[in-house]
Parts: C-alpha cells; sequence; structure tokens
C-alpha cells in the first residue's frame, strides 16, 4: 500500500460504481481526503450488471485497439491477486466450423495475438483444443459440422462482491462512502445535494457512469470537447447449467456471445447489444430474449426453453462519441475538465484501476493549476 503525506484538499466523486471507487483509491493512495457520493447502494447499477468477466475484449483486436486490450490483460493479475476468492481463470472455447476459414486462421491468429498481449499476467497462453477434448467438456454442443476450438483465458468474476471488497478496503483507511444520497448538480467549489444542502470541496469528481453527461447538463456545465454518451445495453440470461469452462460463439454482426461457467449448476449466456435512450430503467425486451434463445439453440443440443432460464439481467455501457454519432464510438475512456469539474466518460470494468489513477491525475492538475 503506498505511503505518502496527507494532504489538505478534500475531493467528492458522485458515483459509487467500480469507476468511482479506484478512483476514491487511486486519490486515497496521494493521501487526499475523499468523500464518495452514491444514489442509492453502492455497485447496484452498472456495475453489478456486466458480464462478470474480467477480460482483454478479444473483439477488440480487430478494432487495432492494442494497448486498450494490453492494459485490460494486466490488470486482470492484480484484481487476481488480491485473493478475495471472487476471480476464477478459465478456457474459453471458440468453436471452429468445418471449411470456414476465417474462424480457423483468424480466430487463431486472434487468441494467438491476445496471448502475446498478455504476456507478464501469468495467465495461461491460448492453446488449440481437439474436437474430441470439446466434446468431452461441452457434450451438449453441437459438434456434427465442427473439427475443434480454439482456447484462451480470462476470468470470471463476482463483479459487485469485488467493487465492495475495493470499498470496504477503502472505509478501512478513512474514505467517507454516503450511500442513498443523491446529488443534484456539481460545480468547481463543491456539490449540491437533493435535499438542497451544499457541501464544499477543493475539487470533484463526475463518475456517475451512464448518468453522468445528464449530470453535467443538469450542473450548466458546457463541455469544452463535445464529448457525448451512447448506451448500450447488454442483457444476459441465467441458465440452469453446469459447466466448468467457457464457449465463446460467433454471432451475427461480427459479435460474440458467452457461456460462462457461473454459480454451481448455474450459466450465464449473453451479452446483447441494444441502443438505449435513457439510463434508467434497463431491462431485457422480447427481441433480446428470443435473440440469445434463438442463438443457443442454434449451437446446442439441449434445447432452450423457460424452465431452463431462472433470471435474467441487463446492464448499460457508456460508450464514449466525441463526433456526435456513432461512428466514433469506443470503450476506451475519457477523462473530461470543465467547469473545474473532473469527468469520467465510458470506460470497462477491468481497467477501472488505471481509469482511477488517471482520474486522480486530472485531479491533481485541477488541484495544482
Amino acid at each position: 500500500m503506498p505511503t505518502t503525506s496527507l494532504k489538505t484538499e478534500r475531493i467528492a466523486i458522485v458515483g459509487g460504481g467500480i469507476n468511482g471507487i479506484m478512483t476514491a483509491w487511486a486519490l486515497c493512495d496521494r493521501g487526499y481526503s475523499v468523500d464518495v457520493y452514491e444514489r442509492g447502494d453502492l455497485m447496484r447499477e452498472t456495475s453489478a450488471a456486466s458480464s462478470r468477466m474480467l477480460h482483454g475484449g478479444l473483439r477488440y483486436l480487430a478494432k487495432l485497439r492494442f494497448h486498450m486490450v494490453r492494459e485490460a490483460l494486466l490488470e486482470r493479475k492484480w484484481w487476481r491477486d488480491q485473493n478475495t476468492g471472487m476471480v476464477r481463470e478459465f478456457l474459453a472455447h471458440i468453436p471452429v466450423r468445418r471449411g470456414n476459414l476465417q474462424e480457423l486462421f483468424i480466430f487463431g491468429a486472434g487468441v494467438m495475438l491476445y496471448s502475446i498481449l498478455a504476456l507478464g499476467s501469468g495467465f495461461a497462453h491460448s492453446r488449440w483444443v481437439p474436437l474430441k477434448t470439446l466434446r468431452e467438456r461441452f457434450p451438449e454442443l453441437d459438434s456434427s459440422n465442427l473439427i475443434g476450438a480454439w482456447g484462451y483465458t480470462d476470468a470470471i468474476m463476482d463483479d459487485r462482491g469485488l467493487g465492495i471488497w475495493a470499498a470496504n478496503q477503502l472505509q478501512n483507511r478513512g474514505i467517507k462512502f454516503f450511500t442513498n444520497t443523491p446529488v443534484v448538480s456539481i460545480h468547481s467549489n463543491g456539490i449540491t445535494l437533493q435535499t438542497g444542502q451544499d457541501r464544499p470541496y477543493d475539487a470533484v469528481v463526475n463518475a456517475a457512469g451512464p448518468w453522468a453527461a445528464d449530470l453535467i447538463t443538469a450542473s450548466k456545465i458546457k463541455s469544452k470537447n463535445n464529448i457525448g454518451l451512447m448506451l448500450v445495453r447488454g442483457s444476459h440470461l441465467v441458465l440452469k447449467r453446469s459447466i466448468e469452462q467457457a464457449v465463446v460463439l460467433p454471432h451475427i454482426n461480427g459479435r460474440i456471445l458467452f457461456l460462462l461457467p457461473w454459480a454451481h449448476g448455474e450459466a450465464i449466456f449473453g451479452t446483447t447489444e441494444a441502443l438505449q435512450e435513457s439510463p434508467n430503467s434497463a431491462e431485457i425486451s422480447a427481441a433480446e430474449r428470443t435473440e440469445l434463445i434463438d442463438a443457443y439453440n442454434k449451437w446446442f443440443k439441449d434445447t432452450l426453453g423457460p424452465a431452463d432460464i431462472l433470471s435474467e439481467y441487463s446492464g448499460l455501457r457508456p460508450i464514449v462519441k466525441q463526433d456526435g454519432g456513432t461512428s466514433g464510438a469506443s470503450r476506451e475512456a475519457v477523462i473530461g475538465m470543465s467547469g473545474g469539474v473532473v469527468t469520467i466518460y465510458g470506460g470497462k470494468w477491468t481497467t477501472s484501476r488505471q481509469l482511477g489513477r488517471k482520474t486522480a491525475d486530472a485531479v491533481e492538475y485541477l488541484i495544482k493549476r
């Protein structure tokens, strides 16, 4: 744990999701007094509705986001090495269909590059999984037209549990968390609560996730760089299925779907990508549910029915767009400074610790200028 002299400046962070918590961690390491405000409970919104993976993002290799993937792959190690019991490494299998050269060579090159970028993380290397082994591991997979699978390693986590663990570490170090305390506006000298009370601070961080842009608007802060958020809903089904490893299924429009091991006798299947206008009430639609069921039944022999779906959940991914449209959208976070406030736009769960450090850099710049 870093040791540093205590500073007199007080920082407010609005948002008790993983980005807010890990920004508080970074500022605490630097000796600042930090208060975190959350309108509900910690880790109850977007940060608790992820795909449950600590991963680099295999699909982002095709978009040449090598730095982002590398950073995320290395961050898996830090979370695993905390020995919380809430992170588990798994092998993901991408089935390769007979005669499909893209799955054989392009996916093969992708998983090998994934391994290269993960060097130093301590995770197992990618490999070819023979058809016989694939059938043994996933007997219900329709393997009649398969020749084997590409395998690569990632980790599954208890997303909310890990966030609460991090918050507990910070509470032991003097960080204060104000839950069920909505903040209605922010400014360079502090925050205003829903009760009308003003609280002064030397700096404010807007880590409200999907609500970050709305909070900027409500606070009448003009963004200098025209940064906006596109909200993408990802929905998942929790299935009555017992698996030890994961299956990654090629899907439409270059997307992939994950069947992941979860609790005893359960598996998670997702995720969808659906645009949503409002950050409130992220719920799976009938079309998304049908999409997932049809995709599962296309790949597996054990037909998925209503009795097999134990529950379902949806989360929002705040995607940064800087050109006024979706063509410039990215999972990479952007840190904005406007009106004396530091705002986090976007970000991935896996890289929240590094994003917290970068946000702390911005806070220090704001204080010292």
